[in-house]
């Protein structure tokens, strides 16, 4: 008969996913601007991020399992500002990550999931302890169905000096055979930082998918643009547009654009205390992007 249970405990690179943004030369919008700014700022984004298997134990009699991976991702932006009076956004923005997760089966419907990450998010001016971002959580997830799972958790992050307690959502919901839903909260192809994902794809054919993305990203950088008091740089960005991705056997190649909607900026204390107490609110105006991306896995 063999035995149930199944182990693999060899480290085993299952991802490698590799991407590109551009984003052209936009308007600066200064806080509560009255006069409009000949400032202007592009950029360009390259990304890459490696999935590890560690160790993966399934036992197919009890439907229960256990999986240790660890990721890897770095993300290099390049900002060329021009026409500034005075400095205001870095001219590089760097991350470097690594994470731990374990996922666990509590029951045939529900699974524990615990997650632990360290990383530089830094303009790489002046690297330090306080260019170091830590976060750790754990969340709970029931699978109701193959398309649907929901979990809810909590985790720590120390982006204010001092470690603090924020809640977890994950959705991953997928429906559809010619028309596809598909909603990641958060995406698991995020690479660095807090991205969600949702979108609608038609199937062209077995090798083409052509979908409406909504990616929405939420970014936090230790700076030295602004000096101490202004040295933690959060953005937001909010692009939507079409994706193309074709499929091939171990490959998924991906080419898409559309219109970021918003970009916005400000810098604060790196204090739990000044937690609300944040800068003014700059804004890059509207423009296009486009994007292309590779996605091995083996």
């Amino acid at each position: 008969m063999g035995k149930p249970v199944q182990v693999i405990a060899q480290i085993k690179l299952t991802d490698i996913r590799a991407s590109g943004t551009y984003f052209p030369e936009s308007r600066f919008i200064r806080p509560n601007e009255t006069d409009k700014s000949t400032a202007k700022t592009s950029m360009s984004r390259a990304e890459l991020g490696l999935r590890f298997d560690l160790s993966n134990k399934v036992d197919t009699l009890k439907g229960s399992y256990s999986k240790w991976t660890a990721t890897l991702s770095g993300s290099y932006t390049d900002l060329q500002n021009t026409n500034y009076e005075q400095q205001v956004f870095p001219s590089r923005l760097v991350t470097a990550d690594f994470g731990i997760q374990h996922l666990h089966s509590l029951n045939r419907s529900w699974s524990i999931l615990y997650a632990l990450s360290a990383g530089v998010y830094s303009d790489m001016e002046k690297v330090n302890e306080k260019d170091v971002f830590l976060n750790g959580g754990v969340a709970f997830i029931k699978r109701y169905n193959p398309n649907f799972t929901f979990g809810f958790g909590a985790f720590l992050n120390n982006a204010y000096g001092t470690p603090m307690v924020w809640p977890v959502l994950i959705v991953q919901w997928k429906t559809g055979d010619k028309f596809k839903l598909d909603v990641s909260l958060p995406d698991g192809d995020g690479g660095s930082g807090f991205v969600n994902k949702i979108s609608y794809a038609y199937q062209v054919n077995k090798k083409t998918d052509l979908a409406l993305v909504f990616k929405p990203r939420l970014m936090s950088y230790d700076t030295e643009t602004l000096g101490d008091k202004r040295r933690m740089l959060s953005s937001w960005e909010l692009p939507a547009g079409l994706e193309n991705r074709w499929h091939f056997k171990h490959l998924d190649f991906v080419v898409g654009g559309g219109m970021v909607i918003l970009r916005t900026y400000q810098f604060g204390e790196k204090k739990l205390s000044k937690m609300f107490d944040q800068g003014p609110t700059s804004k890059l105006a509207s423009n296009y992007y486009l994007n292309m991306g590779i996605h091995w896995h083996f």
